[in-house]
């Protein structure tokens, strides 16, 4: 016989008692460092943590190549997370890194990193690497996704430093200092960089991001910069989905491209520029999200369940 009131509506089993959680699902999206104060009732909440894209890397001084494309900023998500109600938690959300100046020799900056602490914990995601410029075939740097090699440089390593599973990938190399020569494409969260093209002016495809429903739609976060072209080079090449910054294309003097940036609130990374002094995109700032999850307390019956896990709300 079973346990319980024969009126319950989980037929009188009786089980487990779980804890409650009144977030009330409320979504926070952090777009700038400060602190973010959780409702009353809230006990856990599932979170992203996406860090500042890189910049993209100039190109050459001449008719010759484009700059690799900046490494996207790291992404981390984490799920059931143990919360206090009503308490303030401080996030610093990364902005994107700078991108190589057209004029001069200067490297691009990569992007800041972003956090958020909670307890004891600190969850931190890594901003991205940096393009490498043209001239002196300069490598992309390393960082939650690694950057784009320029000229024969090659791509910057992502998951910088480490985190299980892996905070981003790494950025595609350069493939040439002849003057035809693309630059690489910086890392995406799922996907690495592609190569700048063998002896032709093509640059690399900045790496895939990766899609998340925190928000309750589906966002793409994450995408690398794709590489400059060189001389003569094709249109400009699309980054990477998530934000990524498109290459410049590639001309000669005066018909040449800058990259483009990546996408603010995305951690995309910027484009590479194309030949002849253009400047590499700026990398797109990150974002903290927050979750607060409901979670009722006692048994549920298996409809309820049902329910709740189709519409995306049943906690881990």
């Amino acid at each position: 016989m079973p346990r319980g009131g024969g009126g319950a509506s989980n037929g009188g089993i009786v089980g487990k008692a779980n804890a409650t959680s009144a977030g009330g699902n409320t979504v926070t999206s952090k777009t700038s460092t400060g602190s973010l104060t959780t409702q009353p009732g809230a006990r856990f909440a599932n979170i992203l943590v996406v860090a500042g894209g890189g910049g993209g890397g100039s190109g050459s001084a001449g008719p010759g190549g484009g700059g690799g494309g900046g490494g996207a900023g790291g992404y981390r998500s984490f799920t059931c997370i143990s919360i206090c109600g009503n308490s303030p938690y401080p996030a610093t959300v990364g902005g994107g890194g700078s991108g190589g100046p057209g004029p001069s020799c200067t490297n691009a900056n990569a992007g800041s990193n972003s956090a958020i602490t909670i307890g004891c914990t600190t969850y931190t995601s890594n901003g991205g690497g940096t393009g490498g410029r043209y001239k002196s075939n300069i490598a992309g740097g390393n960082g939650g996704s690694g950057g784009g090699g320029g000229g024969s440089g090659g791509g910057g390593t992502g998951n910088t430093p480490p985190s299980s599973p892996a905070q981003g990938t790494n950025g595609g190399g350069g493939n040439g200092s002849g003057a035809p020569f693309g630059g690489g494409g910086g890392g995406g969260a799922n996907a690495a960089g592609g190569t700048a093209g063998s002896c032709t002016p093509t640059g690399g495809k900045g790496g895939a991001g990766v899609a998340n429903d925190i928000t309750g739609s589906c966002v793409t976060y994450a995408g690398g910069g794709s590489g400059g072209a060189g001389n003569p080079g094709p249109a400009a090449i699309p980054g990477g989905a998530g934000g990524g910054g498109a290459g410049g294309v590639g001309g000669e003097p005066g018909a040449a491209g800058n990259g483009a940036a990546g996408c603010a609130n995305t951690g995309g990374g910027g484009g590479g520029a194309g030949n002849t002094h253009k400047a590499g995109g700026a990398g797109g700032s990150g974002v903290v999200i927050v979750r607060e999850l409901d979670k009722a307390t006692g048994v549920w019956s298996m409809q309820s369940q049902f329910r709740k896990i189709k519409q995306g709300l049943w906690p881990n």
